[in-house]
Order: structure tokens, then sequence, then C-alpha cells
């Protein structure tokens, strides 16, 4: 139980937060249960109204979880969250069949995430980009032959482009592998990488973390 009297106040929240995320991914139903037990007060923070939306749509009750959704936009005022609530609304907007609504909150997910990077970014955008560029080339390096000219060519972005969520793609990717005639080619998207991984710089972990999910993300693109 969140205790709003404690000294040490917002961790207890950031624990709790973490808790019911979790929770959301193990038992949306029990998620629910978990939020209905917190203070009013915690309750009403938004970003606990959130997670509230995201175990809604986990269960399924998707017209809920979208009125709660746009409910909380109307109140945002933290441009980061603004984002996080476009971005479950777009979500469950497609899980609803309304594909076109959902592009329209991705693309304005898009235009936020750029203007949090712009302000918020842990590295200038060219330092990024190479950062992450040097750790793709490690990655790559280590793939089978065959794998490796499967990848040649990738390029490191900062974001994907409009064009590339309007055609389907989450605008927090971390990556996407495209097919032109015959041709396969990779993005890298460096700003959602730097977006989920960024906060690890101070503690030197950033390079370990985002080699990690490199791998991760070429098994998953190339089924190895």
């Amino acid at each position: 139980m969140v205790d709003e009297q404690a000294p040490d106040f917002q961790a207890e929240l950031d624990e709790a937060l973490f808790s019911l995320e979790e929770l959301i991914g193990e038992s949306p139903q029990e998620a629910l249960s978990m939020f209905e037990s917190l203070p009013p007060a915690v309750q009403a923070r938004p970003e606990f109204q959130l997670s509230k939306a995201r175990a809604l749509q986990c269960s399924d009750a998707l017209e809920e979880a979208c009125a709660l959704c746009e409910n909380l936009l109307s109140e945002a005022g933290d441009t980061a969250l603004q984002a996080d609530i476009h971005h479950l609304l777009g979500d469950v907007l497609e899980d609803l069949g309304d594909s076109d609504q959902a592009n329209e909150h991705f693309l304005t997910v898009l235009r936020l995430d750029r203007a949090t990077f712009s302000k918020q970014g842990h590295l200038p955008e060219s330092d990024l980009i190479a950062r992450v560029r040097a750790l793709l080339d490690q990655v790559v390096s280590t793939l089978p032959e065959a794998a490796r000219a499967t990848v040649q060519g990738a390029q490191v972005e900062l974001f994907p482009s409009e064009e590339d969520v309007r055609t389907g793609l989450d605008p927090r990717a971390f990556s996407a592998l495209g097919e032109e005639g015959e041709r396969r080619h990779l993005k890298v998207f460096s700003g959602n990488l730097d977006a989920e991984y960024g906060d690890l710089d101070e503690l030197g972990e950033f390079d370990e973390h985002v080699g990690l999910e490199l791998q991760h993300q070429l098994a998953d693109h190339l089924g190895l």
C-alpha cells in the first residue's frame, strides 16, 4: 500500500506503478483490482490512470479504455505523458478496427517524441546516431555470413518517418526490416532506443543494453 505521508512517497509511487505494470502483463484483472486498492489520490494521478487504461485494453474493455484515454488527453499537460496517452489510444483504436484514426494518434506520438528528444535527449542527434551505428556494426559483425549480407547497408535514423508510420510502423519501434523488390533493408531508430535506455548512460550501461536490444531485434527480423 502506498503511504501518502511517507518521506519517500515518490519512491513508493514508482514501486507501485512498476508493480502495477508488471501485473498487467500477467493478469489484467488482478491489475485492475490492485488499482482499486490504491488510495484515491494515487488512483487519480495520470500515470496510474494510464496504467488502468492499459489494463482495460488487456481485459478487452476497449471502449472503456478508449474513453479513459480521451479523458486523460484533456487533462495531460506534460508532453511525454501526452505522447504515451496518444500511443495507447492508437493501440486501442487499432484493436477497435479504426486504423485511420489510430494512425492520426501515432503521427502525433511521432511529433511529440521528436519534440521531447530535442529537449531531453541525453546526446546530440549526430552523436547518438554515431554511437548506435557503432553498436549496430558490432552486433552485425557477430552474425552468420548470410545474415550479415541481409542487413548490409543498414541505416541508423533518429525516428521513423511519417510515411513509415502511415504504412503501419509503430512510431516507437526500435527497428524495421523492409523490402524493395528482392532487396531487404534494415532501419534502426536511435531516438526510440534513447527514450528507452538513455537514463542508463549515467550508470555506464547504455551501450550494454542497447547492444542486447539490437541483438534481439536482429534475431527477430532474421529468424535467428
